[in-house]
């Protein structure tokens, strides 16, 4: 169950850091950018799939004027021009024109009425005026312009806005203009009805779109659709002094001509009305995507990114990477091209750097994880031995501790192995505790064996012949606190002998480049086995060699045992049992055991003999 928890918490973690990053790198400008390029793509992308037929392209041309007067301070631009340039239009055999700037602003009433009539008599006319905000945020529309004149002359008139950008690097147009008691449209929707075949009192506009003759083509809230910039290449085109010589007639015949001056910014009014029309006239428009809308796909997408990623390890971790750029991407087109814009950059600035955090996250935990099968004393020595003397072992003089649990084989056959696995990472697990505290370093478990080193620090455990006792003892009282708790929940009461020698060891990593294992090799890692084997003979709990005794002997109180011929020796070793390890103090007779602490020694022996004979009844 914690095992479950704790995953859950892993994989919770990995979402909020991905959500971290999708958000932190919203606002940089590199997101920006790459939004940017996307959306050039997409565009792209977009017009080729819907915009295939070039029938709607050849339907109009546009006539773009150098900006370098505006029309009042133009002085060919006059009523007579104006009338020129529809009289080769209609001689042209055009469909109609669209004027795409205030024409006829400063004439005075008498060339009002003149150009009135000449539009009357004409192809229709319609007529734009520019306006630097929606018609929903203007208090009223200018009275002056267009002119009662002319408005009554023309065949419809609307408004143009200007194309602005974007943070995201896209370029919006407002095509609707809102709630409005005139009924005026943008020019784009003129052109588009004009382009359909609708007449103009068959459109309504709202909020939520322009309707054309029943068919509504949806916008954002604000009236918004997103300027795809085609290429110019897609329209014919026809100076304006082409236009007043009456050139170029081929490309006028039939078509809707839009007039206007170039843009000062480098975007076309002109091109920019004539896209945004075409894709009216097909319904197929692209919407940006309203700030929350964006956040929830961001958010969605980001968490959908975390949890594929963070299922694969290695170098599928890679791969998997590669795949969710590549599915967002599709996932992002594949909406761009249904009418739904969404940025994508700060998911995709995302991915690389989640990836990178995770593996390096991963490797760290695999790290520690490691390390954690080597001890951190083993490590240093490694580290220092390699430098000094290449890949050679280290000889240290040390303690060796040596502990095995009497009687587990019959525990073993009474237990099932879940059990007996449980049993025995409890007893190891506070056996390290007190192994650690005493200064030592658990070095391996075999089975239910275990060694602990003591003095691997050197100069900061001079004594670890008395570390290692301390430890043995604290050993041996926290198994009384175990067996018991044990002995409430039914379990097996076993008990424990140790055997500590001291003396020189060689101390370095053991095996091939496929499996190392960090242990200590010699005879008193060998002696520390045979003593602790000799403890369940005789029933002693811990037993130490003679040069573990000298170390210890102030602060020990131990009884000597019969010289002892051990298995594989050859001499005969003298062996000291502990009696009071846990209560360490100075000696009266330092090195030498009087009457009073032996028969202290053998009372200590028998009760402990007693304890244990008890609790293997129980």
């Amino acid at each position: 169950m914690k095992n479950g928890r704790d995953k859950l918490l892993i994989r919770f973690s990995y979402i909020f850091a991905a959500l971290f990053i999708t958000l932190f790198c919203s606002y940089t400008p590199v997101s920006v950018w790459m939004d940017d390029i996307f959306s050039k793509a997409k565009v792209a992308l977009f017009n080729a799939v819907h915009f295939e037929d070039a029938k709607l392209y050849n339907s109009v041309t546009l006539v773009e004027i150098e900006n370098k007067k505006l029309p009042d301070q133009d002085a060919n631009f006059t009523p007579e021009t104006l009338a020129t340039i529809l009289h080769n239009a209609r001689t042209a055999g055009a469909d109609s024109v669209f004027f795409l700037f205030p024409a006829g602003s400063g004439f005075n009433t008498e060339q009002l009425k003149t150009f009135a009539g000449v539009m009357r008599n004409s192809i229709p006319v319609y007529l734009s005026y520019t306006l630097n905000q929606p018609l929903y945020e203007t208090t009223e529309l200018v009275p002056e312009f267009p002119p009662h004149e002319l408005t009554s002359a023309s065949a419809g008139y609307g408004f143009t806005l200007p194309v602005f950008r974007q943070n995201d690097g896209l370029y919006r147009k407002k095509v609707v203009p809102g709630q409005n008691s005139k009924k005026v449209y943008s020019i784009e929707s003129l052109v588009a009805a004009r382009i359909r075949g609708i007449k103009t009192n068959e459109l309504s506009a709202s909020a939520a779109g322009i309707s054309m003759n029943g068919q509504l083509v949806s916008t954002d809230r604000n009236g918004d659709i997103l300027y795809l910039p085609s290429d110019m290449k897609k329209f014919d085109s026809v100076s304006f002094e082409d236009l007043l010589s009456g050139k170029k007639k081929e490309k006028l015949k039939n078509r809707m001509l839009l007039i206007g001056y170039k843009g000062k910014t480098g975007i076309s009014p002109v091109q920019a009305a004539g896209s945004t029309a075409v894709a009216l006239s097909t319904g197929q428009v692209v919407i940006p995507a309203a700030i929350w809308s964006n956040i929830l796909f961001l958010t969605v997408l980001a968490v959908f990114v975390s949890v594929i990623i963070s299922l694969f390890h290695g170098k599928w971790t890679l791969f998997a990477a590669g795949g969710t750029v590549f599915l967002a991407l599709m996932l992002n087109t594949i909406l761009f091209l249904g009418g739904f814009n969404f940025s994508v950059a700060p998911v995709l600035i995302m991915i690389p750097a989640y990836t990178a955090g995770l593996m390096f996250y991963r490797d760290y935990k695999a790290r520690g994880l490691a390390l954690s099968y080597v001890p951190k004393q083993a490590i240093r020595i490694l580290q220092e031995n390699h430098n000094k003397y290449g890949s050679r072992h280290l000889v240290k003089y040390v303690s060796v501790l040596f502990s095995d649990i009497k009687g587990y084989t019959t525990l073993s056959e009474r237990y099932s192995p879940e059990i007996v696995m449980d049993l025995l990472d409890e007893y190891i697990h506070v056996m390290n505790q007190i192994v650690d505290k005493n200064k030592g370093v658990m070095m391996t478990y075999q089975g239910d064996a275990l060694m602990a080193v003591f003095g691997l620090d050197g100069g900061e455990d001079e004594n670890h012949a008395l570390n290692a006792i301390k430890a043995a003892d604290m050993m041996q009282e926290a198994l009384k606190d175990m067996r018991r708790k044990w002995r409430m929940e039914y379990r097996e009461l076993f008990a424990v002998g140790i055997g500590i020698t001291t003396g020189n060891v060689a101390i370095g990593p053991l095996g091939s480049d496929s499996f190392r294992q960090f242990t200590v090799i010699g005879d008193t890692v060998n002696l520390s086995a045979r003593l602790q084997t000799l403890g369940k003979e005789l029933r002693a709990q811990i037993l130490i060699n003679e040069e573990s005794y000298r170390m210890a002997k102030k602060y020990i109180c131990a009884s000597p045992i019969n010289p002892t011929r051990l298995k594989g020796k050859f001499q005969e070793c003298r062996i000291f049992e502990v009696n009071n390890a846990g209560n360490p103090g100075p000696r009266k007779s330092p090195g030498i055991l009087t009457t009073d602490d032996q028969e202290t020694a053998v009372m200590k022996k028998i009760n402990y003999y007693r304890e244990i004979k008890e609790s293997l009844e129980v």
